[in-house]
């Protein structure tokens, strides 16, 4: 008997197909659920992510350098962070629990995945949470 893969290590497109048969387009017309649990997010440009793992700190760090692209963002808010302010924004979560900007409060959670593109392009996505 082969033995299985797990999910992530699945080709895109295979990945992409589950995703939809999870939660097809038209169950999201109020914008829910979120990116994390949908599995999948879609860019400005029309770019598919996929989720491919939930990471730990070190794992996110590592990422800061690695990723092309960086996200944070709740189920109704989302932003780009370019490279140069990576690091500041990371270490601002990881000492205060919030971004520079944000004060700390003990009701704001922030939580780093891995999505990967198509082309194979990977994401850092940090799910801020209420």
């Amino acid at each position: 008997m082969a033995k299985q893969r797990k999910l992530e290590d699945q080709p895109f497109g295979e990945r992409l197909k589950r995703s939809f048969n999870r939660w097809p387009p038209d169950h999201l017309l109020n914008g829910e659920p979120d990116a994390i649990t949908l599995g999948r997010w879609e860019d400005e440009s029309g770019q598919v992510w996929l989720k491919r793992r939930s990471l730990t700190t070190s794992g996110a760090r590592k990422m800061l350098t690695t990723a092309e692209v960086m996200v944070i963002g709740d189920p109704d808010q989302h932003r780009s962070v370019n490279g140069s302010e990576r690091q500041v924004v990371w270490d601002s979560i990881e000492k205060l629990g919030c971004l520079p900007e944000e004060e700390p409060s003990d009701y704001l959670t922030y939580e780093p995945y891995e999505f990967d593109s198509e082309d194979g392009r990977t994401m850092l996505f940090v799910q801020r949470q209420c």
